[in-house]
């Protein structure tokens, strides 16, 4: 309730990733966490494009997918365990949780991860 409050508040200005974060840790109860990090090519970037690339390609085959249709949903049921992975990432603190947890949700690491996936698909058979 506070990030909608928050947001209608000064629906001109752009949230900082601070306001986001108290906004969030409000209305939820919990502790979230953004990742500041950009979309420069670091390891970690190659390493969600290769996953998310093997990952789709591994779920492809799994179940047989042979159509377009079929490719689309492949691809939006990676998407979503991608989210999930990086909403763990924001909820779960790794200083917390260890090797479970992680630096925060990153959007350029869904990104990288999505851009796998999809490449995955645009040469699946």
């Amino acid at each position: 309730m506070a990030l909608v409050l928050l947001c209608l508040s000064a629906p001109a200005q752009a949230l900082t990733l601070e306001q986001a974060n108290v906004a969030v840790q409000d209305s939820i109860g919990t502790s979230f966490r953004w990742a500041y990090d950009s979309g420069k090519l670091t390891d970690d970037k190659v390493a969600h494009f290769g996953v998310g690339f093997t990952l789709c390609t591994m779920t492809a085959w799994a179940f047989d997918v042979d159509s377009e249709p079929g490719k689309v949903g492949n691809w939006l049921w990676n998407g979503a365990f991608w989210v999930a992975w990086e909403l763990k990432d924001g909820l779960l603190q790794w200083e917390n949780y260890g090797k479970v947890g992680g630096d925060g949700f990153s959007w350029w690491d869904l990104t990288y991860s999505m851009a796998g996936a999809g490449l995955a698909m645009l040469i699946w058979k």
